[in-house]
């Protein structure tokens, strides 16, 4: 609908919703390192969870993680762990959760008899999963962030701000987010190891990932991180420098429902865990762009999540684009980053040296929130899609991962490099002057559609597949014809006609329905020139007048002219004493008293 605001009427009708609804109508620079409690594991509400070997790894003895089949409620749940001796942990999302089951037996007997059980689609342990980082090492040098060079991240920077609504969720032992390198970065945050909305870092490993996405740049303090003005969702998944499976399913899951756009995983393992790979599916199925570390184990060989296919594994590279000689490699792995004596913030406000693949995939996680900002920035498939595209496709051949070393300003480039879509037709090609109705362009190339233009008005658009986007058509921007493109990056189609014409019969369009202390809006149009009346009532009973159905009882909202093209708004606060009230609105309009009259809409209010 036409904001209020362009057409500078804007219609306080709380006094008449009053009336009606009422009876009568590193090596740390300025800091210490910080020390594990119990390596491996740390602190926290999980640290007294007894663990067993499992598969090379360390797992919780009676903790299962369950991902359950669609369509099973709570009840049904509630039956199977019932059935089990089970309690329920926590919630790590809509369709997982973590199971204590005692006295469950050996683990992989217990995980086959919680996997068989109908509901369950399948069962995996809490297990401990390794971040892929090394101690800090060295002292600073002159060019403290030496791994900025081969990327041309200063030349990609004055291409490519960033902007804050992108958010890259860093999966880690948290962040410091008091940092002043960071403290203004920080979108959100949660533990997910102590439970509480606090994710404060006491290992180190989490803000040092943090740093190298997205530092303050250009502040007169410390570094400059790759995301320019994107921020940071934080998440402590663990204390040591291990991380529970559950708590990272819970992060993921969390990231998704708030909206990030990027996720950077600096962790894990050659064990393949299907409850992971479900959530980081649902991530990447919800438009996110999943970043993760190939480890460090300087073998061949698959590490998980990066050898997912939904996910760019990250790889470390040396100063002159050699793999570094801890990294893993591999046509399983997407790309390579720097990786080696890579400077970042730390703990007590202070910055320091480390080196892994866990700093390599920050870096090219920072460079992916650059890239889904130049594209507007919209969480979709076809966004995330375009990302991934530019920072594989754009990479510098280096021989051990499967494209090769990122480069920012060749991502940049091969973002905006695309073909230019072609469009074929719409349908509607005619719509009235008010707008807000579904079009439906075909063409070729419109898979990596970014946005489109009607007439100089920038549209937001509904991507189907690679012939077909759909638009909600604005307000006229004028009566007549007016040029369409379709845009995909920097490139834009060849223009198509869509034709405005005058609103013919009178057409309202009202909210479907409002609460007490929203903003309610109304958008009609008429004849231009018209004046129009807006009439409000409890009642939607009419009465015919000059050959129009208007409303029997009301109350004069407001009066005023049509613009040039015909169209008028008005909007409303809703008050408390409206809560429980169907408001009925009608505009009648004319050059004299009554021309025409829109249908009566109905908004419900609710408390």
């Amino acid at each position: 609908m036409r904001g209020c605001a362009r057409r500078g009427i804007v219609v306080a009708l709380a006094v008449v919703l009053a009336a009606l609804a009422s009876p009568a109508g590193a090596q740390v620079v300025g800091g210490p390192r910080a020390q594990d409690v119990v390596p491996g594991r740390g602190t926290g509400r999980d640290a007294d969870v007894p663990l067993v070997p499992w598969r090379g790894l360390l797992a919780s003895e009676d903790r299962v993680v369950v991902r359950y089949e669609a369509g099973v409620g709570l009840q049904a749940r509630s039956q199977l762990h019932a059935s089990l001796g089970a309690r329920v942990v926590r919630a790590l999302g809509p369709d997982h959760a973590l199971l204590e089951v005692p006295d469950g037996g050996p683990l992989d007997a217990l995980l086959a008899r919680v996997g068989s059980r109908a509901g369950v689609l399948h069962a995996d342990p809490d297990v401990l999963l390794p971040t892929v980082g090394a101690p800090p090492l060295g002292d600073p040098k002159a060019n403290l962030q030496w791994y900025l060079g081969p990327v041309q991240a200063e030349a990609g920077w004055a291409l490519a701000a960033g902007a804050p609504d992108v958010v890259v969720a860093v999966l880690d032992t948290g962040v410091l987010t008091t940092h002043p390198d960071l403290a203004d970065r920080i979108a959100w945050g949660h533990d997910f190891h102590d439970g509480d909305t606090d994710p404060t870092d006491t290992n180190g490993h989490g803000t040092h990932c943090a740093g190298i996405v997205s530092a303050v740049r250009d502040n007169g303090v410390g570094i400059a991180g790759m995301a320019g003005a994107c921020r940071i969702a934080a998440y402590r998944c663990g204390s040591g420098s291990s991380l529970y499976s559950s708590h990272i399913i819970a992060g993921v899951n969390d990231a998704v429902a708030n909206g990030a756009q990027v996720l950077s995983m600096s962790f894990g393992a050659p064990v393949d865990l299907s409850s992971i790979h479900d959530a980081l599916v649902t991530a990447h199925d919800a438009g996110c762009v999943l970043v993760a570390a190939a480890g460090n184990d300087g073998v061949d060989s698959a590490f998980y999540p990066a050898a997912y296919d939904e996910v760019v594994g990250v790889a470390s590279s040396a100063p002159n684009d050699s793999r570094s000689t801890f990294s893993n490699h591999g046509a399983w792995v997407s790309v390579a980053a720097p990786g080696q004596s890579i400077y970042s913030t730390y703990l007590s406000d202070g910055y320091g040296y480390m080196s892994g693949t866990s700093m390599a995939c920050p870096l090219v996680a920072g460079m992916a929130a650059l890239l889904y900002a130049q594209v507007g920035g919209e969480r979709s498939v076809a966004n995330a899609a375009l990302v991934r595209a530019a920072l594989e496709e754009s990479a510098a051949p280096v021989g051990y991962v499967a494209h090769g070393r990122v480069d920012l300003v060749a991502a940049l480039d091969a973002l905006g490099a695309g073909d230019a879509p072609t469009l074929a037709s719409l349908s509607p090609s005619t719509v009235d002057a008010l707008g807000d109705v579904e079009v439906t362009v075909t063409g070729t190339g419109l898979l990596g559609a970014t946005g489109a233009d009607v007439g100089g008005l920038p549209v937001g658009v509904t991507v189907v597949d690679d012939t077909t986007l759909t638009f909600t058509a604005p307000p006229a921007p004028l009566i007549g014809a007016v040029p369409l493109t379709v845009l995909e990056g920097a490139a834009s189609s060849a223009p198509l006609t869509l034709a405005y014409e005058v609103v013919d019969p009178p057409r309202l369009v009202a909210p479907a329905y409002g609460g007490v202390g929203e903003t309610l809006e109304w958008s009609f149009g008429a004849q231009p020139g018209d004046a129009w009346i807006l009439l409000a009532s409890l009642s939607g009973a009419t009465v015919e007048v000059a050959g129009w159905k208007v409303l029997e009882t009301f109350v004069v909202g407001r009066l005023g002219l049509l613009d040039d093209e015909g169209l008028g708004a008005s909007e409303a606060v809703v008050p408390a004493s409206a809560a429980g009230v169907t408001l009925h609105v009608q505009v009648v309009s004319g050059p004299g008293w009554l021309a025409g009259a829109t249908p009566v809409a109905a908004t419900p209010l609710h408390p």
